[in-house]
């Protein structure tokens, strides 16, 4: 019993620790831009400088995961973060920190892909779309806890103080994970496993849905923080972390994703109906007020994280190929929508304004929602 509950804590505070360490820097742009003179467009590369090895490295990450245990694979990506965040923390120029933040992004993947990969091979088939969901629920408060706690420590103690705080909190989640029995490595062969993942065109079909959907969402959560201040330019980085509190009802509709499917009748409508609810968020974003962009991220959080709990629940039910091929195409894909949706949309924003941004958004969404429409997975 005891084995069993730190298991689901480990799964449970990896989603939050990761996520945490991903958007962390969010809400102190505003101070980053002072302190070390950057425009508003450059210091959203910090995101970009994460998303950029997201995308890249987790089909590496996967066959490594086949090969060994993905317990071993989270340990050493825990390891390997929280020496991130250090190095993010004494950083003294906006290069070291673009550095840093690409040093965890090399193994931020490594532990996505390794979690995702140990529910699929450490649960029964028919509980995997439950912990899935559990641990997508986990992401979500770790983008809200990282982003609140980060404005609230830089409030009071200064942002270095943060994410010294950030470093210290994955180490102690890494020890944690010396309690647990490695797992026997998965030993299928990834190589082969990704060519029949990439050949079969309704395996895809989930990793681009939540591709265009992720743009959307990346884009809108990495310049909130920019527009919060455009809309209040008196706000603190406390409230403007605080502002990111709606991204926690995502926590809540992760953990419904499962009873939204048994409603609606099936996975693809609940992805259906999440899309509609992510149109109509971007819509309302364009009333140009903090409160109504606080209320409406509860939506638009909501929405996408159903999204992202079904594509992934689907893939790791139903594809009949390695797990580790599976997440690793997943979030090779995933990120990359990351990355596109980190700055590109912000050329739009600078240049035409936040209604031209938003209806680029609008664009993507519709496109994701199209292939939600054609997907056949489930049957």
């Amino acid at each position: 019993m005891y084995l069993k509950v730190m298991k689901l804590s480990v799964i449970l505070l990896t989603g939050l620790m990761l996520f945490s360490a991903l958007y962390a820097p969010q809400p102190v742009y505003p101070v980053l831009i002072d302190q070390f003179g950057v425009e508003p467009t450059h210091i959203a590369l910090l995101q970009t400088a994460t998303f950029l090895p997201l995308a890249l490295s987790p089909i590496f990450y996967g066959m490594v995961i086949d090969k060994f245990s993905p317990l071993k694979i989270l340990r050493f990506a825990l390891l390997f973060l929280a020496a991130g965040e250090l190095l993010f923390a004494v950083s003294d120029s906006f290069h070291t920190l673009l550095a840093s933040r690409f040093f965890q992004g090399l193994f931020i993947p490594a532990g996505m892909t390794a979690v995702l990969s140990y529910i699929a091979t450490s649960y029964a088939r028919e509980k995997i779309q439950r912990y899935i969901a559990y641990y997508m629920a986990s992401t979500m408060a770790g983008g809200v806890a990282g982003r609140m706690l980060a404005g609230f420590f830089s409030s009071v103690y200064g942002w270095r103080f943060s994410f010294i705080m950030l470093g210290v909190s994955v180490f102690a989640l890494f020890m944690m994970t010396l309690v647990l029995k490695d797992e026997a490595p998965i030993g299928k062969k990834s190589l082969h496993g990704i060519k029949d993942m990439l050949k079969n065109k309704e395996y895809m079909k989930p990793v681009f849905i939540v591709f265009f959907a992720f743009i959307v969402f990346s884009s809108i959560m990495n310049f909130y923080s920019i527009r919060l201040r455009e809309l209040s330019p008196d706000l603190s980085e406390f409230l403007i972390g605080a502002a990111y509190f709606g991204s926690l009802f995502g926590s809540v509709t992760a953990y419904m994703t499962p009873a939204f499917a048994r409603i609606t009748g099936s996975y693809k409508n609940t992805i259906l109906l999440a899309f509609g609810f992510q149109l109509i968020a971007l819509m309302v974003f364009r009333i140009p007020s903090v409160a109504m962009s606080f209320a409406t991220l509860f939506v638009f959080c909501g929405a996408f994280i159903v999204i992202n709990t079904s594509c992934a629940g689907l893939l790791n039910k139903y594809a009949d190929v390695s797990k580790g091929a599976v997440n690793g195409v997943y979030f090779t894909v995933y990120y990359m929508g990351g990355v596109i949706g980190s700055f590109l949309p912000g050329y739009i924003y600078e240049g035409m304004g936040w209604n031209m941004f938003l209806f680029a958004l609008m664009i993507s969404s519709s496109v994701g929602l199209a292939m939600a429409i054609s997907s056949r997975i489930e049957t």
